[in-house]
């Protein structure tokens, strides 16, 4: 109720507030996860509680500490980075688990080796996200709370999925793990095939996971108007539990969130920095540049962020100048 019992008291002062300064291991990351420690002098709970699962972050903390330097290229590629911890984590405990039948088989053999990276031209990527977010997840989440509530609460946190497939006993008994588990597969194996053909080498996630942006405004648009506003389907790589998030609903598979804006930026050398941008440079449809960025975007390109005015002079394609129309007595 808004009758003042729930304003803001006060703003914490400076020293309070979380900081790091030159970190011994030389950087610092962060990924939309909780990052105040445990012992934290504030209450956590106060200071939010929407924070993304750890996997986002415990990838790139990965991919930093597995180096002692650090360049522009590296940056570049950990921004496209599509290695999904829960999908290694997950794929490598299959080894446990033997097939009963030929579906189960055949798709316990295509995640058998894989190393979780969500490429969009994975067949690999293919099966496991369809596995994990229509069959395992929900799957999991009625085991443990029974159909009932795994209706109303959605899919269990992810956390829980990777622990009660990896860490039979904990939250499942292993006959259970291990019933759920291949049940699972051989039904998501059956319905990858459905939307792709029976033949896993024509299998991508790219087929399935797409980036498909349309303008808001095309359903009032007529004409030449209505189809300038239409942008190209693009496949995509990855999914919300990656670097580089393209998150996406169940349903059919299109990307609903990531970073439309990913830039890399060298304070040494202002004109060395990389961006991209998605969809265009121009927000009006039918300019040549409204969609000039989109494929780049999605096939995970880059192209320079100029600063110095030579640089920028130097690339400079169009000018665009507004001046003020003369008054009435011919002043400018």
């Amino acid at each position: 109720p808004g009758d003042g019992r729930y304003e803001w008291d006060d703003f914490h002062t400076m020293d309070e507030l979380p900081e790091v300064l030159n970190p011994p291991r030389g950087w610092y990351a962060t990924a939309n996860h909780l990052t105040l420690e445990r012992d934290y002098p504030i209450d956590r709970v106060r200071v939010g509680f929407e924070w993304t699962a750890p996997w986002r972050i415990g990838r790139i903390e990965e991919v930093l500490a597995a180096t002692e330097r650090h360049d522009i290229a590296d940056s570049l590629a950990l921004q496209r980075d599509y290695v999904s911890l829960p999908a290694r984590k997950i794929a490598a405990a299959l080894a446990e688990v033997t097939p009963t039948d030929e579906l189960e088989g055949r798709a316990l053999e295509l995640l058998g080796a894989f190393d979780g990276e969500l490429a969009a031209d994975s067949a690999a990527a293919a099966l496991f996200e369809v596995w994990y977010s229509r069959h395992l997840a929900p799957a999991i989440t009625e085991a443990l709370v029974g159909p009932a509530l795994s209706s109303l609460v959605g899919p269990a946190d992810s956390r829980i999925v990777v622990e009660a497939v990896t860490e039979p006993g904990r939250h499942l008994p292993r006959a259970e793990r291990d019933r759920i588990v291949r049940e699972t597969l051989g039904n998501a194996f059956g319905d990858v095939a459905a939307r792709l053909g029976w033949d896993p080498v024509e299998w991508k996630w790219g087929a399935l996971h797409r980036i498909a942006l349309a303008h808001p405004l095309r359903g009032r648009a007529e004409g030449r108007l209505a189809d300038a506003m239409v942008l190209p389907s693009l496949p995509m790589g990855g999914s919300n539990y990656t670097p580089n998030n393209t998150w996406y609903l169940p349903d059919d598979f299109l990307v609903r969130g990531g970073a439309s804006w990913r830039m890399v930026l060298d304070v040494g050398n202002w004109d060395a920095a990389r961006m991209t941008n998605a969809p265009g440079q121009s927000g009006v449809p039918g300019d040549p540049h409204y969609a000039d960025l989109l494929r780049g975007w999605a096939e995970l390109g880059d192209f320079p962020l100029l600063y110095g005015r030579a640089a920028v002079e130097a690339a400079t394609r169009e000018r665009i100048e507004l001046r003020p129309a003369p008054d009435a007595a011919g002043g400018p």
